[in-house]
């Protein structure tokens, strides 16, 4: 269950009060993953490439207990599991907020990440953004599948306190001469040091890429169309 964490026997207290001191404690970093598996079973009719990344991404996250703490005063909570919040397109050169459900299977988040983008998509122009600055049980994302790129810095509201992790998805680019060769993404990971180190970003990426090597967690998405 969700809790607040025992600060005094947590064995990261030193470098939570390290970091805590900072002025702009938020820290990143962006690797490649090899997406070359999953965009296969992807473009055979499996699924939504860009909703199955966010699958494995959310499915990642939650296996790292690290990116489910989340500041609250001066207090740390954990949460017992956490969601993507991420943006989709609304029209020409415009997006929104979209809130992806957290689902114990890919079916099941599929279906609801397709009802959730059709109600954002449904909203009329000149609306307020579907922002929800006081929901920390998110995971702050972004794609950008234009560039491979090497590195991002995301918009933020000032203060210490911003403690929700950021991910940003890049461009796919196949890196074989005959469009054959291992296909990679840029993943760019950003959170706040007081509660991540990089020994967690290594676990996060680690079991990102176990996922992406190995995506028979597609299997039934066919059905959930």
């Amino acid at each position: 269950m969700s809790h607040f964490i025992d600060i005094d026997r947590w064995s990261r207290r030193a470098q939570f009060e390290f970091f805590r001191t900072y002025d702009l404690p938020q820290f990143g970093l962006t690797a490649e993953v090899d997406v070359t598996a999953l965009r296969r079973r992807c473009r055979a009719g499996h699924a939504p490439f860009s909703l199955a990344c966010w699958y494995a991404v959310s499915a990642a996250a939650n296996g790292v207990e690290a990116l489910r703490l989340r500041l609250r005063g001066d207090r740390v909570w954990l949460h017992d599991r956490i969601r993507i919040g991420t943006t989709v397109d609304t029209g020409p050169e415009t997006f929104d907020f979209v809130y992806l459900p957290d689902a114990e299977d890919f079916p099941g988040f599929l279906t609801g990440a397709r009802a959730a983008i059709e109600r954002a998509r449904s909203r009329h122009g000149g609306e307020p953004m579907d922002d929800r600055p006081d929901d920390d049980g998110v995971i702050h994302g972004t794609i950008i599948p234009w560039v491979r790129f090497t590195h991002i810095d995301h918009a933020r509201r000032l203060g210490k306190d911003d403690s929700v992790p950021r991910v940003a998805l890049g461009r796919a680019v196949d890196d074989g001469a005959d469009g054959e060769g291992p296909v990679r993404m840029p993943v760019a990971l950003s959170a706040h040091h007081a509660l991540v180190d990089g020994v967690h970003m290594g676990r996060f990426y680690a079991r990102l890429q176990a996922l992406l090597d190995a995506p028979t967690w597609l299997d039934g998405a066919e059905d959930a169309r």
